[in-house]
């Protein structure tokens, strides 16, 4: 069963609702920038990635207000965030614009606490082949940029994806049992796939993973390919 594309639609069908009954009650105003005295050193994990635990500076009991203390300026409050499906939520972006960009999806949006899911996916504008790349990353090396080939390696073993050319392209949705392999009912890591910065660009050999479907990653039409991770999300 693929757990991880189950758990980001569920997120998409609970965030759709969310944002309706929230829409007359949700403050927009901005959060005040804390003073630059109050910021705290961003230490040296700043981008390491623990799925159910952490990413980066955000904890389960992280808030907007506590990334404003830390992060100052690198924090756009109360930002319109792209989920899936034609779906939007209000919610946090750090480092907004760069290939280390990060959208939290908040539980309380009232009080913009509780993170629910972090949407790790850099700029398109300033990522890629030709941009700077993210510092996100997991223990593992898992990380924006990495290969096919090369999460295929850590995983221990091949894994299923979706067909490339629709919302839901790329995203892995079965890791079959390897490292990657969620321990529990709940998938706290869910891993995207793209065609646009793979090292090999062939339209006609990507015309033949496309669609609605499930790809082996060891499909020799994937391998030739080698798409790159382009998104992350982290479930706390």
């Amino acid at each position: 069963m693929f757990r991880t594309t189950l758990f980001l639609l569920t997120t998409v069908a609970w965030l759709a609702e969310s944002c309706r009954q929230r829409a007359d009650t949700t403050n927009t105003e901005p959060v005040a920038a804390a003073t630059a005295t109050s910021r705290q050193p961003i230490d040296a994990r700043a981008f390491l990635i623990v799925p159910g635990k952490r990413v980066g500076t955000i904890t389960a009991t992280s808030t907007e207000a506590s990334l404003m203390a830390r992060l100052g300026p690198a924090v756009v409050t109360h930002d319109t965030i792209y989920v899936a499906e034609g779906e939007t939520t209000v919610g946090t972006t750090l480092f907004r614009g760069t290939p280390d960009q990060a959208e939290i999806i908040w539980k309380d949006t009232r009080t913009f606490s509780k993170p629910d899911a972090i949407l790790l996916r850099p700029s398109h504008q300033k990522s890629g082949r030709s941009g700077k790349p993210s510092r996100w990353a997991l223990e593992n090396g898992l990380k924006i940029g990495s290969t096919l080939r090369e999460v295929e390696t850590i995983n221990g073993r091949p894994f299923q994806l979706y067909g490339f050319g629709w919302d839901m392209g790329g995203l892995v949705g079965d890791w079959q049992g390897g490292v990657l392999q969620p321990k529990g009912q709940l998938s706290l890591l869910s891993v995207r796939f793209s065609i646009d910065s793979a090292p090999v660009n062939d339209q006609k050999l990507a015309e033949q993973v496309m669609g609605d479907r499930p790809f082996a990653s060891s499909n020799p039409v994937m391998q030739t390919l080698n798409p790159t991770v382009s998104q992350v999300m982290v479930r706390l």
